[in-house]
């Protein structure tokens, strides 16, 4: 029987959590109502900082929050919150900023851009039929971006995302990908086949990410892929962990640092190629992460889990934010205080050192 990640049963459950008064206006609007196109409904503010928020990044002016039923939050000091007009209800799972252009996918395939750093909106892709969500979202530039998600997808877009091209990464484009590029073994092939198996399908994409080397997506059951081409073919990695990896950061240093089930944290420094674990000394999940100044980094997951990483090291300092509830993702505003999301709202976290 497949697997299915954390993430994504984490996400059908809040996708289900629609209040009645949705479901009985999908029976009363004429024509008929579609939650995925239809504007976020607008609430106080106080509200809306309780909401459940998938993701949180930094832009050009400031920071964007994104969670359910399309809900986008857009702040310029990352203290004081103002809700955006979202052209969808459908849950929202992750965002990229590059400067102020601003772009966000979800069920549905949904994506959204924005140009001004968040404070307006528009839908520039949408699949009502689509098997299941897009995942993660990254930019090269203003026009080059992937858009990934559920059993290998991955669409592309050359033009800022007014259009997108759909394709899908299996262990075929994988394996073509490795005698083109002629970066990956034998053995590496085999690691890939045997744990996917000849007839399964393609394992779900959480998470891209880029780096001075190239490109990285990690995924389910320790899916790994590499591009050195800039996506225009991918190769088959392998990772000293067969459990699903949920998201993947750049640091400053160059090297990348991916997580996922169980505490597990690893890091690598020429594009999964080789990985070195990092001691986390918990088994919560790790849902989101953000890199810091001089190689550091702070990762966040469930059960309010708080993990910090410094320079030149292998440990991750592990707090508690018992406020926090299950944590999907994070910034730092200083050295020692986050701005915190997930199933609680928006929140400030600063870890008690002992």
């Amino acid at each position: 029987m497949r697997k299915t990640t954390f993430k994504l049963i984490f996400a059908a459950l809040l996708s289900a959590a629609v209040p009645l008064s949705y479901a009985q206006s999908t029976l009363s609007l004429e024509p008929a109502y579609d939650p995925a196109t239809a504007n976020s409904e607008m609430m106080p503010i106080k509200q809306m900082m309780l909401a459940l928020y998938t993701d949180i990044i930094k832009t050009g002016t400031g920071a964007v929050a994104v969670g359910e039923r399309g809900h986008i939050l857009y702040s310029n000091n990352m203290q004081d919150w103002t809700q955006s007009v979202s052209p969808t209800r459908s849950l929202l799972t992750n965002a990229f900023a590059l400067n102020n252009n601003v772009w966000a996918v979800g069920h549905e395939q949904v994506i959204l851009h924005s140009s001004d750093g968040g404070s307006t909106w528009s839908r520039q892709y949408l699949k009502l039929d689509a098997f299941g969500p897009l995942l993660d979202v990254l930019f090269l530039d203003a026009q080059r971006g992937f858009a990934i998600g559920v059993e290998g997808a991955i669409l592309s877009s050359s033009d800022g995302g007014v259009t997108w091209t759909e394709s899908v990464i299996t262990d075929k484009t994988v394996e073509a990908a490795a005698v083109e590029v002629a970066v990956v073994d034998d053995a590496d092939l085999s690691v890939a086949s045997d744990d996917m198996g000849v007839d399964e399908t393609p394992p779900h994409l959480n998470a891209i990410a880029r780096s001075t080397l190239g490109l990285l997506i990690v995924g389910e059951n320790g899916a790994v892929f590499s591009s050195t081409d800039q996506g225009a073919s991918w190769v088959r990695r392998s990772l000293p962990y067969n459990g699903s990896m949920f998201g993947v950061i750049t640091l400053d240093d160059g090297s990348m640092a991916a997580f996922g089930l169980n505490g597990n944290v690893f890091q690598t420094s020429d594009l999964g190629a080789s990985w070195q674990k990092l001691s986390s000394d918990t088994d919560a999940s790790v849902m989101g992460g953000t890199a810091a100044s001089n190689g550091r980094a702070v990762f966040v997951g469930a059960r309010g889990v708080v993990l910090t990483k410094g320079s030149n090291t292998n440990l991750l300092a592990k707090f508690v934010f018992q406020d926090g509830g299950s944590l999907a993702g994070v910034l730092p505003i200083s050295d020692d205080e986050f701005v915190v999301v997930g199933e609680n709202g928006i929140k400030t976290f600063k870890p008690e050192r002992k």
